[in-house]
Parts: C-alpha cells; structure tokens; sequence
C-alpha cells in the first residue's frame, strides 16, 4: 500500500514538473532555423530557359536579404521559397517574388487528447505570419472593382488600402483582416513616376455607361426570335437598365469640366450591387479609384526586370515571437539593396 502510494505520488509529482517545464514563454525561446519550401519558380518549365535564370538568381539576392534581416529565428521555424506570381499572359513584366512563412512553437497541454504529446513543445502547422516580397505583381494589395470596370485604354479599376505614411522612405500601406490579422503592404520603386493614376469621375461614370449599354444589347439579343408573349420580362429589363443609363448621362452632363476631372472617391465598390456605387460626398468615407500607370513601365526591358516591388507583411499581433521577426525585418532589412535590384536587367 505504501509503495502504491509513493508510486502515486511520484507520478503526480513528474506530471507537475513537466507541466512547469512546458510553458508557452518556454516555446517561444525555443531557437528556429531557415528552411527551404516548394520552388514553384524553378519548377515552371514554360518560362524560357534565360528568363527563368535570371528571375532565379534575383530571387536569391532576396533570400539572403531576408536570411540577413532574421539571422536566428526564435520561436518560430522560418521556411521561405522561389514563387511565381499568376500570369494570365506571356506579354508584360514577370510576376515572381520570394514567400517566407514563419510556424510557431507551442506548449502542449496536459489536458490534450493525445497523452504521447502532453507536456511537449511542438511546432505548429498553421500559420498566419508571412512575408511576400513580389516583383511586378500588386494583386495582394489591390481590390478590382470587376473585369467590366475599365478605362478606355483598358486598364482595369481597383481601390486600395489607404495609406498609412513612409517605410524609410517608402509609401506604406495597412490594414487588419479577420481575426486580427494585420497587414503592412510596402512600395518599392526604381523611379518617383506613379504606378498607379487616378480614375476621373467623369472615366467611372463613361464606364458604368458602357456597362448599361452591354447589359442592354445582351438583353435585346436574347430577345430575338422570341414571341411578343414571352418578351414582356425583357422589355421590362430593359426599360430598367435605359433608365439606369439616362441617370449616369445626366449626372455626367450635369458637372462642370473641373469636376469631371475629380478623382473618383465611391461609396460601396465592393457592394456587388452597381446601383449602390456613388460618389462620396466631401468627408464622406469611400473608396478612391486607380488603374495602373501606362506610362511608368519601361517596355524595353526584359521581362525578368524588376520593374517595382511590393513587400506584404502579415501577421498575428498576439503572438510576441511573430511579433519579434517583424520587428526585425523592419529594423534590419536593407530595403536600399532590394531598390537597387529593380530597373535592370
């Protein structure tokens, strides 16, 4: 019975000093390393084979760049990769990048299910710590309005996060998704031309015209052939839509020359809903719309040239070893090596 007793006791006693051995604090200085991940870059055999190379060796100078800004990773296990950024073309500058993700060590409990791990520091699987360094690619950072919204030239109508200052000396951007999540978006550019121009009131409002107009003649279309029975639905479409049209027609004629020429600031982009989208009122919160510069890109360069970079930063405030690789990466990272790389070939 004695011997029962100290047997009992001498479990209890292991399981309370596990239980203080394993501790987030104690995870969290557990010592990470740099890993490796999928090359999707390398891997994409379509690129021609000098194109490839040179998008390689560019995507190395990052990495170190970044092995450099978080030598020893704490708490977390650092994994970063070679990526190709979607492409829905083989015309215009290539979009590839380097991702870096970040996992973070954690305590198991002891009241986990799985009695094998109790009391263990394991790495996480999930992560929401990232960092993307892309070239030529802003589809992380911008919001399209849809691919019917677009200037005559072509360009396609997007909002952006609003600015949030400089990143030595860097336009900035931030925002916070779900759960917390908060986003830095930084802009790297070779030249002090704009990227991005504005969209005029009176550009969205021929937009939304033409958008009317589309939407009419599809409708008229479909009404072919059909019998004067069966076309009382369309024809009550499109009575709704020509008004639609004489209202933006209106409103554009209404303005004077300067306001046409106003950025366009719009309520409810993102709505779904066209009917829903007007112009902010002055003070009134809305969504100021851009399309890409034209004129910024240089189209004499290989394709492979960095021609602007954007950085993304995303992670989760809560945790303090995430918290840390940021503030390293913004303390230690030479964003001026990383601006020197663009502009060339």
């Amino acid at each position: 019975m004695r011997n029962g007793l100290i047997l009992i006791a001498g479990l209890l006693l292991a399981a309370g000093q596990a239980a203080a051995q394993c501790s987030d604090e104690l995870a969290w200085q557990t010592a990470g390393a740099w890993s490796h991940g999928e090359d999707t870059l390398a891997n994409d055999r379509a690129l021609p084979r000098s194109a490839r190379a040179a998008a390689l060796r560019k995507s190395d100078e990052v990495v170190e760049l970044l092995k450099r800004a978080i030598p020893d990773p704490k708490g977390v296990q650092a994994n970063v990769s070679r990526s190709r950024g979607v492409q829905y073309s083989d015309e215009g500058p290539l979009k590839y990048g380097v991702t870096a993700l970040f996992l973070g060590y954690f305590c198991v409990g002891q009241t986990a299910g799985n009695q094998d791990v109790r009391g263990k520091i394991l790495l996480g699987g999930e992560t929401a710590t990232w960092i993307y360094i892309k070239f030529n690619d802003l589809s992380q950072l911008i919001s399209p309005l849809g691919d019917e919204f677009r200037v005559a030239d072509g360009g396609v109508m997007f909002s952006l996060p609003r600015r949030a200052g400089d990143f030595k000396g860097h336009a900035r951007h931030a925002w916070e998704s779900s759960r917390g999540v908060r986003w830095e978006a930084i802009l790297v550019k070779a030249k002090d031309m704009r990227l991005t121009r504005d969209v005029s009131r009176e550009e969205f409002l021929r937009t939304r015209e033409q958008i009317e107009r589309d939407q009419i003649a599809t409708l008229l279309k479909s009404a072919e052939g059909r019998a004067a029975s069966s076309r009382a639905g369309i024809d009550k479409s499109v009575k709704s839509y020509e008004q639609r049209l004489a209202n933006l027609v209106a409103l554009r004629e209404g303005m004077t020359p300067a306001e046409r020429q106003e950025p366009a600031i719009v309520r409810n982009t993102h709505a779904g809903n066209r009917d829903h989208m007007t112009f902010a009122a002055k003070g009134e919160r809305g969504d100021r719309l851009y399309v890409l510069n034209d004129a910024f890109f240089d189209k004499s360069l290989p394709r492979h040239a960095i021609q602007f970079a954007i950085i993304l930063l995303r992670w989760q405030p809560q945790n303090p070893p995430k918290v840390e690789v940021m503030r390293q990466f913004r303390e230690n990272f030479d964003i001026e090596a990383l601006r020197a790389m663009l502009g060339r070939s």
